[in-house]
C-alpha cells in the first residue's frame, strides 16, 4: 500500500535548507530551533524604521498590527521612552546597558532576531545560518542589514567588533560561559533561553521596548487563546516524526510544536523518553515503528530522505495513520517553522495545525 497522504496533503514547496537532522533537532528548543506551514510564504512585513517614524511620534507607542498570517508586528518607533541604564537578567547572568542601543548584532537568525523584528527594530548585522532566509525573517529584515556566517562554534570576534555594536544578542547553546565573557568585551551581551516569551522579554528589556513587547506578547497569546481546530468531537491524535534509514525520531511534549499544542489544548504529544540525542525527541530503531500508534502522522523532512526512508520500511504500511490515509510530508519551510521557537512562528504553526485539521475532514 502506498502512502497516498503525500499527494493528498501536498504543500507549496519551501525554500529553507537544513543539512542534518542534528541541526533540526539537537537545538530545536533553543529559539532557532534550529533547528517549516501553509502561511509561511505569506508572512507580514514589519514597518521599517522610516515608516515607524512617520507612523508615530517618538514619545508614543502604536498597537501591533497583523499581516496575512496574523503575525503580531508593531509600528512602534525604536525611540519608545524607557529609562536607561537598564540591567537585564538572563540565563548567563546580568548585563547592564547604559544607553538605548542603536547598533544591535544578533549572533544567529533565530529567536532573538525574530523578537527584535517583532518589536519593529532592525539589527545592523546578524549571523545567517539558513540560505535563503526563512520567510518570517526575510519579509521583515531591511535590505541594508549585513549578515555574517552564523556558525557560532567559530565566532569571528574581530568581524563582530567591526560592526561597532552597542548590544549583542545570542542564544544559550551558542553563547556559553566560555565565549560569553569574550563577546561581552565587544559590547553588552544578553543570552536568550528557550521559550518565545522569555526570548521576547529579554530582547524587549535590553532594547527599552518593554511596553511594545508586552503588547506583542498579548497579541500572540490572544491568537493561542482563539485557536479553534474546527473539528467537532474528539480530535485525531497527531505524531510528528523524522525518519532515517536506521532510526526515527518522534517529537515529544518538550518540542516546540509539542508545547504549542499543549497550550491550545490539543495533544498532548508523547512524554519524553531519556536518550543521548536530544530532550525534545524520543528515539527509536527502524524496527520499533509500531511505537507510532496515532490517528495522523506528520513527517518532517529536514535532510531530504525522510519520505523515502518511511516508504521503504515495510513495517510502516501497517500503521493506523497509513491505513487511514492520514500521513503528511512537510516541506522544508514547514519543517523549520514547526521546530522554530519564536514569537513570529507561533501564528504560522497555529495556521499549520488549523489547515491540517481542515484537510483531515475533506
Amino acid at each position: 500500500m502506498e502512502t497516498s497522504g503525500r499527494s493528498r496533503f501536498a504543500r507549496r514547496s519551501g525554500a529553507a535548507v537544513i543539512s542534518t537532522v542534528v541541526l533540526l533537532i539537537g537545538l530545536a528548543s533553543c529559539g532557532d530551533s534550529d533547528e517549516a506551514t501553509t502561511a509561511a510564504t505569506e508572512t507580514a512585513t514589519a514597518a521599517t524604521p522610516a515608516e515607524q517614524a512617520e507612523a508615530a511620534p517618538t514619545t508614543e507607542t502604536v498597537a501591533p498590527t497583523s499581516g496575512p498570517d496574523d503575525s503580531p508586528t508593531t509600528n512602534a518607533t525604536a525611540a519608545q521612552p524607557a529609562a536607561f541604564p537598564v540591567t537585564v537578567t538572563h540565563p548567563l547572568g546580568t548585563t547592564t546597558i547604559e544607553e538605548r542601543p542603536t547598533r544591535i548584532v544578533t549572533l544567529t537568525d533565530g529567536g532573538g532576531l525574530s523578537s527584535l523584528l517583532s518589536l519593529g527594530l532592525q539589527p545592523v548585522a546578524f549571523g545567517q545560518r539558513t540560505d535563503p532566509l526563512v520567510s518570517w525573517i526575510a519579509d521583515r529584515i531591511d535590505a541594508d542589514v549585513e549578515t555574517f556566517d552564523g556558525d557560532v562554534t567559530a565566532l569571528n570576534f574581530e568581524l563582530i567588533a567591526g560592526y561597532e555594536p552597542d548590544l549583542i544578542i545570542g542564544q544559550v547553546g551558542f553563547l556559553e560561559e566560555a565565549n560569553f565573557e569574550l563577546v561581552s568585551q565587544i559590547a553588552p551581551t544578553v543570552a536568550t533561553p528557550d521559550g518565545w516569551r522569555d526570548i521576547l522579554r529579554i530582547v524587549a528589556e535590553a532594547t527599552g521596548t518593554v511596553e511594545v513587547g508586552a503588547t506583542v506578547r498579548a497579541a500572540t497569546e490572544q491568537l493561542i487563546e482563539d485557536f479553534d481546530p474546527g473539528i467537532d468531537g474528539p480530535l485525531p491524535s497527531l505524531t510528528f516524526a523524522v525518519f532515517g534509514p536506521e532510526q526515527f525520531f518522534v517529537f515529544n511534549e518538550r518540542s516546540t510544536i509539542g508545547m504549542l499544542m499543549a497550550e491550545v489544548g490539543i495533544g498532548p504529544l508523547a512524554a519524553p523518553i531519556d536518550n543521548e540525542f536530544a530532550p525534545n525527541v524520543n528515539v527509536f530503531s527502524a524496527e520499533e515503528v509500531e511505537a507510532i500508534d496515532t490517528d495522523a502522522l506528520i513527517l518532517l523532512d529536514p535532510f531530504g530522505g525522510s519520505p523515502e526512508a518511511f516508504e521503504a520500511n515495510p513495517l510502516t504500511q501497517s500503521l493506523p495513520a497509513v491505513q487511514a490515509d492520514r500521513v503528511l510530508f512537510t516541506d522544508p519551510i514547514e519543517t523549520r517553522s514547526l521546530n522554530f521557537d519564536s514569537v513570529l512562528t507561533v501564528p504560522i504553526n497555529l495556521e499549520f495545525l488549523r489547515s491540517f485539521y481542515a484537510e483531515l475532514q475533506q
